[in-house]
């Protein structure tokens, strides 16, 4: 299963659970329809149903090789490769960075030895209010940096990682521009917002554009 979709449905049932414990909100009782149908590339329908046929037929009766291998039956192996070549940067590893880099990691974005990279930079040590919402993140690492804390966590999930993601302590602002510099940008294929501060998001969109 595409994990992003396991994370709405698991959002969604963690929803109706504590509606169902504090009885303070209706649960959803109707038809629930969900797609995502744009994770999906263009199919050439009779060369690629051949060539899913004989994948499938190649799976079957076998134990999956591969953890992208379930991935590759619902978007093609040509996706899965361009996310395992993404170079990504990432701004923040608080929750909204956390959820991020489990999805990255599930995925299989930055895996590739020989292009994919993941940089995360966040300046900040991780308190005792994180936990309750930042997940990759336990008791025993209080006041350890979120950054490398994170990194650690994405690549115990995903082994590829080992050596593909880079965790930093800078922020992002002006007085880092010689580190986070326009070539820097350049080089990047994705670069992730995962930050609740506006004046931060606004800079880094504005480098964006620039690069």
């Amino acid at each position: 299963m595409f994990n992003p979709l396991c994370a709405f449905f698991g959002g969604f049932v963690a929803q109706e659970i504590v509606k169902a414990i504090t009885n303070k909100f209706s649960p959803t009782n109707q038809l629930f329809y969900y797609d995502a149908s744009e994770v999906l590339p263009d199919f050439d329908f009779v060369q690629d149903s051949k060539n899913f046929a004989e994948y499938v037929e190649k799976l079957n009766g076998k134990e999956i090789s591969h953890r992208s291998d379930g991935m590759r039956i619902c978007v093609g192996g040509d996706l899965v490769q361009k996310l395992s070549e993404c170079r990504l940067f990432m701004v923040g590893a608080g929750a909204i960075g956390c959820e991020l880099l489990k999805n990255y990691a599930m995925c299989g974005i930055g895996t590739d030895k020989a292009k994919g990279k993941i940089v995360l930079t966040d300046p900040d040590i991780i308190e005792v209010s994180n936990l309750n919402r930042q997940f990759l993140f336990r008791e025993k690492h209080l006041r350890t940096p979120k950054s490398t804390t994170a990194a650690a966590a994405a690549t115990h999930m995903n082994k590829e990682l080992t050596g593909n993601i880079v965790a930093r302590l800078d922020k992002v602002h002006e007085g880092t521009s010689h580190i986070f510099n326009d070539k820097f940008f350049e080089d990047m294929t994705i670069v992730t917002n995962a930050l609740d501060n506006v004046k931060a998001r606004l800079y880094i969109d504005a480098r964006c554009v620039t690069a």
